[in-house]
């Protein structure tokens, strides 16, 4: 689902409208979805040298500029490196 709403908590998405009945009660994501914070189950794994890897897909919003989005990814790869995957003993490439 995409919404512009952007919850506290995972479980407030469960109070996102997503239409109404005929006699028009609100149709809730709650009503119809059961919301939890989880990962998905793997559909495919990625691998270098030997060694599980992590794959991000990307796609820029209509509108964004291009070379400013892949700078910001640029930057926060690096800090995700720096905060995190270094002391794990991972690397970028």
């Amino acid at each position: 689902m995409r919404t512009p709403v952007a919850p506290d908590a995972p479980e407030d998405l469960a109070a996102v409208v997503l239409g109404a009945s005929a006699d028009g009660t609100p149709i809730l994501l709650g009503d119809v979805a059961t919301i939890r914070l989880g990962l998905r189950k793997r559909s495919a794994m990625a691998m270098t040298d030997a060694s599980p890897s992590m794959v991000l897909l990307l796609w820029r919003e209509a509108g964004s500029n291009v070379l400013e989005v892949t700078e910001r990814i640029k930057e926060e790869v690096a800090a995700l490196q720096e905060s995190h995957f270094a002391r794990e003993g991972s690397r970028s490439s």
